[in-house]
């Protein structure tokens, strides 16, 4: 470990506060820069859909707290539809949203440039 923090610290000594042949930015105050070295690619691939998908959570004891009626409610699909609908004003790059029991799932379209396209 400490050869990777020497190897880090020279790295900012010699880069100017930039890793030495990245160009990017070091983790302000981190002895763990290093770690990025080892980062994955995880840009999605371009001119593709990407579907995130957002999961209800504590969703049971939402519907109990607010008496929602078992399978459906209409004010919780009314709900989920208005915070949808918001969402996609929001991001104009949502080409579709839809929703299944306490999920929803949006759909970005093809030439969205959102997070540069990353998948984390």
């Amino acid at each position: 470990m400490r050869g990777c923090w020497r190897a880090a610290a020279a790295a900012i000594g010699a880069g100017g506060g930039r890793a030495a042949g990245r160009g990017r930015c070091l983790m302000a105050k981190s002895k763990f820069e290093y770690v990025r070295d080892f980062e994955a690619d995880d840009t999605c691939l371009p001119n593709c859909w990407i579907v995130v998908r957002l999961d209800g959570r504590n969703f049971h004891r939402f519907a109990e707290q607010h008496e929602f009626k078992k399978p459906n409610d209409d004010r919780a699909l009314h709900l989920m539809t208005r915070c949808a609908q918001t969402v996609m004003q929001e991001l104009e790059d949502i080409a579709i949203a839809y929703g299944q029991s306490d999920e929803y799932s949006f759909v970005f379209k093809r030439k969205s440039k959102w997070f540069k396209r990353r998948a984390r």
